[in-house]
């Protein structure tokens, strides 16, 4: 029967092999699992690792496209200040 491993187990046993640089199968024979279930533990907190990478580098990217956004905004206020001056000194100027 399987026994089914709580994920925060199976991440401080990949962590185990990761960085402390312990081999699989001791680990695994010092829990009770195989190898090939260690290994896969590995490859799945490896593949976890990897996708919060792409996350934050398109959350990074995101706010970046939010910063550029918010500038252009910035610019085109300060632009629509300078035409309404603009509008009513030619209004003004008109009325004389």
């Amino acid at each position: 029967m399987k026994k089914h491993r709580d994920k925060k187990v199976k991440v401080d046993i990949a962590a185990r092999v990761i960085f402390d640089k312990e081999s699989p199968a001791e680990v695994g024979k010092e829990i009770g699992v195989s190898e090939k279930v260690i290994l896969k533990w590995v490859q799945e907190f490896r593949d976890g690792v990897q996708a919060a990478g792409k996350a934050d580098l398109e959350y990074d990217s995101e706010m970046k496209k939010i910063r550029a956004q918010e500038k252009e905004i910035a610019r085109l206020r300060e632009e629509n200040e300078i035409l309404k001056k603009f509008n009513e000194f030619v209004e003004k100027r008109n009325e004389k």
